[in-house]
């Protein structure tokens, strides 16, 4: 039937309408379920079919009459339109219920889970893909519910006979002609929900809001309202999909959307349907929600009470509607690689032995501030919070479960404005929480928010809300602790609309919790565990403080300083400040221009650790730009833009106007692929030379000779520059911290002597194809042994395959592999294997053509034999026999890399100087601490020297409890403040002093060594400023006496940090 409507878009619109026969179930109160069963039904009385028809229009979804189908229509279904839910004929019995999995009679179907997540099922098929995550279900219906559980999940095969194998998988779409079909093997994936035809209804204009309550109105921001009703969907065809953070949201957008009249919303994937449906949904569907256009009427005018404002007679207000508002929550800057929560292990027993914790009811000796300073046993970040055992944690087995602490942090990026809950259901044994400033920095028991501690018996949840303001940061923390036993730690989060932000079941990083933010002004970055302090080398700005410059004296000047306890002491002893012209001092030197080095000075300038001598001999990005430019990389592109962003110093460079090339290039590149190493290499070049124009950076073209460290940890390092440069022939520097960023070079052939007939190709030659083909004779026969299956060895592999194939059609290889090839996989929120298994295209060719099942039919078996062995007499025997004759020619051994050649390093007496032998002890073998990244050799820590990059990697453990180093450009980056620990002076301490004006220049800078009270303490550096009055001041400085931080009335606390910055230079000084 036809016939006429107001719409809210002020247009006429003729609807042709048809009404559908769907074999379903009873309606239930008005509209019915289109998936029930199938009863026996009455005969088809006089009027409308099944009991639940209204009036005007037939009930689309009633019974099918147990008769002949009334005239004009067919049987499921009606001459226009066949029932696309009617069960498929495929001369199985037919299900008591619809919807349901059960192969092979759903084959073909459409299911849909408890949250209304869609699937179409193919039985019999298997799709060969990547598996994110290998479980178990006793039903192919259970499997797919498991899926619809898994955010990262977009489809599943079900392995019937053998264990009732559940494996779930990232791949979308159908199974094709070209995978497998294999019986009792089945495959489900995700759709978007089926649509239908549906009638339009002309209903009365109201507003409404949900899920407060069905059949409500919503009158949105741009003048339309719309109908909503919840646990149903109109299912007609879809216009567009988008994701909203609210059913508010969606109606917002179709109200702004011409074609749009009606939504369908997905709660649980926040996707909006967008279609043009006139009138009432009619699918019974959880988990959806859905609100249909009832266009302009009162949509402005207000409640009846407001006679005042009238609507003109297109059903629109007289006065204009609002102008359109961008779609979607704000959303915080990500393209740092800040998302996730911070969290830390520590161990929670005093130094006797004894616990942290057993001291009564509640714990009130638990002190959360003494792990503000405590060593941590290690660190990471994690999407969730929240656990159910002491071990393992977050894929982390504690060293001691049972006397365990965590410290977790984050900043909350308010999406929206409104309230936000913290609640903590239960603990074992105590959980503290700070939210606000205190959670960035001054934490203490005594100003948290929420204290709870273990009580046996049931727990009464303790929860704390606070309102929180659209598009801003807010700082939280969580310390949890355990005293002995077993451990469980409940928290949940939830955001203004009842949707929780975080928990212990959150999979994926959300996008509202981030470490810090990209500007690292708004959110600046927390301190690094085990040292809360935020101090840093500030200007003179909010609070006064003068820098200090690491000089070995070499006179003394003399001042007056007035204490308040012992009165004048006259003549204090002061050291000359001014270092030595011939050994200049810097707040840090860096040896290597590779990416570790580069992340490092692009770290220390973030830090104003300055000025920085920078000594490499080229200064064009490496070994990795030099040797390895035509090296695909095993990372997104995206992480090479995170690391050109990664600081400050760096984005200074890369929002240049216009735009570095290379930056650009990466920029037009797919980010979520990989590229060659090149676009990484001229890169780094870029950055490099723009770090050269710092004015507190001294780029030095040469190399380190040599270094010695005093007892004092200060380091002096003579360099010598590069031939050609008009830089003195030697030279020496000073420093406190020494940074190794040599890198690394392949390892040197393995084998023995007697194999010596085997001209070696190197590596770098091997990975390199234009530099391969030219060390190989074309038109000569050429048998090489690779001996290796690491990601380099596949490269090399490949290589030779590709010119054996093309232009040295004389080229055989043997290959030597100890193991099968092993992947990195990835799960969702972490990568197994993430550093040492194949990757990106070398893994994809690696499937493709090496793999058993694809072998024996691989183009690559044609130039390529395989030779399997396993360490020891087997492995020897096989190199004899393979090795031994005169057949193979050439030898590449792709087993690994060691460190590049070090300088002379060597510890000095408080005599010794590098030109004398005296007093000098040699630095032996260095090994570098995972952990901590601290440098060490047989005698210990080695004061104020420490390596990053390929050489000295960062130690990680991932969930399953694997070791690995972390080794890549992002990888480097995120472990600089871990090497260098450089945001984190010590505690303050203070003293109290007077100053009388005229005593000396006001200008002068003072380093001292006070005497005051009695107490000998290294004393710091200071200026007394221009207009200073006299009285009593408090000076704050750190206790190894390295700079003064803040110089105030001694009446007055020092100043306590804000996370309002305008700049980092701005910072104010924390306690």
């Amino acid at each position: 039937m036809g016939y006429i409507t107001n719409v809210s878009k002020s247009a006429i619109l003729l609807v042709l309408t048809s009404f559908i026969w769907v074999d379903s179930g009873l309606a239930q109160s008005e509209y019915p379920n289109p998936f029930a069963a199938v009863p026996p039904a009455p005969p088809a009385p006089a009027g409308p079919a099944g009991g639940s028809a209204q009036a005007e229009y037939p009930n689309p979804f009633a019974p099918v009459p147990s008769g002949p189908p009334a005239t004009g229509s067919a049987a499921g279904g009606t001459e226009a339109y066949p029932n696309p839910f009617a069960p498929v004929t495929s001369g199985c019995s037919t299900l008591a219920d619809t919807n349901v999995a059960v192969c092979p009679t759903s084959d073909n179907s459409v299911y849909y889970t408890s949250d209304g997540t869609f699937f179409k099922i193919q039985c019999n098929h298997h799709l060969w893909t990547t598996t994110i995550q290998t479980t178990t279900a006793p039903t192919f219906q259970e499997c797919i519910d498991k899926c619809s559980q898994e955010n990262t999940c977009n489809s599943v095969n079900y392995d019937a006979p053998n264990g009732r194998g559940c494996s779930l998988l990232s791949s979308t779409g159908a199974a094709i002609a070209s995978d497998i079909a294999c019986p009792n093997h089945h495959y489900a994936y995700k759709i978007d929900p089926p649509t239908q035809p549906a009638k339009d209804e002309m209903l009365v204009a109201c507003s409404t809001s949900c899920p407060s309550a069905n059949g409500l109105r919503y009158s949105s921001m741009f003048g339309e309202t719309f109908r909503i009703n919840c646990g149903k969907r109109h299912g007609t065809e879809y216009l567009k999909t988008d994701k909203q953070a609210t059913l508010k949201d969606c109606m917002d957008s179709c109200a702004s959307y011409i074609p749009c009249h009606s939504v369908d919303y997905h709660d649980r994937s926040r996707t909006c349907y967008y279609s043009n449906h006139h009138g009432e949904p009619t699918i019974v569907t959880p988990g959806f929600s859905s609100a249909y256009s009832l266009g302009c009427a009162s949509s402005c005018c207000g409640s009846a009470a407001s006679s005042s404002k009238q609507c003109n007679s297109c059903n629109s207000c007289s006065e204009a509607c609002v102008a359109p508002k961008p779609l979607g929550p704000p959303m915080p800057d990500l393209s740092c690689g800040n998302q996730g929560l911070q969290y830390a292990f520590y161990s929670n027993t005093k130094p006797d032995g004894s616990t942290n914790l057993f001291t009564g009811t509640g714990y009130p000796t638990f002190d959360p501030a003494k792990f503000k300073t405590d060593p941590l046993q290690y660190s990471g970040t994690t999407p969730s919070i929240g656990f159910s055992s002491a071990t393992p944690i977050y894929g982390n087995a504690p060293t001691d479960p049972n006397y365990t602490v965590i410290n977790h942090r984050a900043y909350i990026f308010a999406q929206q404005s409104g309230t936000y809950t913290f609640r903590l259901p239960l603990v074992d044994d105590i959980s503290i929480l700070w939210v606000g400033p205190a959670a960035y920095s001054g934490f203490t028991r005594a100003n948290a928010n929420i204290v709870q501690s273990f009580v046996s018996g049931a727990q009464t949840p303790v929860t704390y809300t606070v309102t929180f303001e659209e598009g801003k940061y807010y700082p939280m923390r969580v310390i949890w602790a355990n005293g002995g036993g077993a451990g469980v730690m409940s928290f949940e989060l939830k955001g203004p609309d009842g949707k929780v932000i975080i928990d212990a079941s959150t999979t994926e990083p959300s996008p509202f919790l981030v470490q810090y933010s990209c500007d690292e002004t708004t959110a600046p970055r927390f301190a690094p565990f085990g040292n809360p302090s935020t101090l840093r080398h500030l200007h003179q700005k909010a609070i006064w403080r003068a820098p200090l410059d690491y000089a070995t004296a070499t006179g003394l000047r003399r001042f007056t300083v007035e204490t308040t306890k012992l009165g004048r002491v006259e003549e204090s002893v002061i050291p000359d400040p001014h270092p030595s012209v011939s050994r200049p001092l810097y707040g840090a030197i860096v040896v290597g221009a590779g990416p570790a080095g580069l992340a490092t000075v692009g770290t220390l300038l973030d830090e104003d650790v300055k000025p920085i001598l920078w000594v490499d001999e080229k200064f064009q990005g490496g070994r990795l730009n030099a040797r390895y430019r035509e090296v695909p990389s095993n990372t997104k592109v995206s992480l090479f833009i995170a690391f050109a962003r990664a600081t400050a110093a760096f984005r200074k460079i890369a929002d240049q106007d216009p735009t570095p090339p290379a930056y650009a290039a990466l920029q037009a590149m797919d980010q979520d692929t990989g590229c060659d190493l090149a676009a990484a290499g001229d890169m780094c070049v870029e950055l490099t030379a723009g770090l050269g124009k710092e004015a507190d950076v001294v780029m030095q073209y040469g190399h380190v000779d040599a270094g010695s460290v005093n007892e004092e940890g200060v380091w002096s390092v003579a360099t010598r520059p590069s031939r050609g440069t008009e830089a003195k022939e030697h030279a020496i520097a000073t420093t406190r911290l020494l940074v190794l960023a040599t890198g690394a070079r392949p390892l040197p052939p393995r084998l023995p002597d007697t194999y010596g007939h085997l001209s070696p190709l190197h590596l770098d030659t091997a990975l390199s194809p234009t530099l391969l083909a030219k060390a190989l004779p074309k038109n000569e026969d050429v048998k090489i042994a690779l001996i290796g299956a690491s990601h380099s060895a596949i490269l090399v592999l490949r290589n030779l395959y590709e010119l054996a194939r093309s232009t040295h059609p004389g080229l055989r290889v043997k290959w030597f592999s100890r193991h099968p090839l092993r992947y990195a996989v990835d799960k969702g929120d972490w990568i197994l294997r993430d550093n040492t298994g194949l990757k990106g295209e070398t893994a994809v060719w690696a499937r493709q053509n090496l793999e058993e099942g694809v072998w024996e039919g691989s183009d690559v078996k044609g130039y390529v034999q395989k030779i399997f062995t396993t360490p020891g007499e087997e492995e020897k025997a096989a190199y004899e026999r393979e090795l031994g004759s005169k057949d193979v020619d050439m030898i590449c051994e792709a087993i690994g890399f060691e460190k590049s050649d070090l300088p002379r390093l060597a510890r000095s007496s408080p005599r010794a100087s590098l030109d004398e032998k005296a007093g000098v002890d040699s630095i032996g073998r260095i090994e570098a601490d995972g952990l901590t990244g601290s440098l060490r050799d047989d005698s210990g820590e080695i004061k104020g020297l420490k390596g990053v990059g390929i050489a000295w990697p960062e130690r990680v453990t991932d969930k399953e409890g694997n070791v690995e180093s972390a080794v890549g450009l992002w990888k480097f980056m995120s472990s600089a403040p871990f090497a260098f620990d450089i945001a984190s002076p010590l505690p303050l301490n203070s003293f109290v002093c007077s100053f009388t004006k005229g005593l000396f220049d006001p200008k002068m800078l003072v380093k001292s060594l006070l005497v005051l009270g009695g107490l000998a303490t290294l004393g710091s550096s200071f200026i007394l400023p221009r207009g200073l009055s006299n009285g009593v001041y408090q000076v704050y400085y750190n206790e190894v006496g390295e700079e003064v931080f803040e110089l105030v009335p001694a009446d007055l606390e020092p100043t306590s940090p804000t996370l309002e910055q305008t700049k980092r230079d701005d910072e104010i000084v924390s306690r």
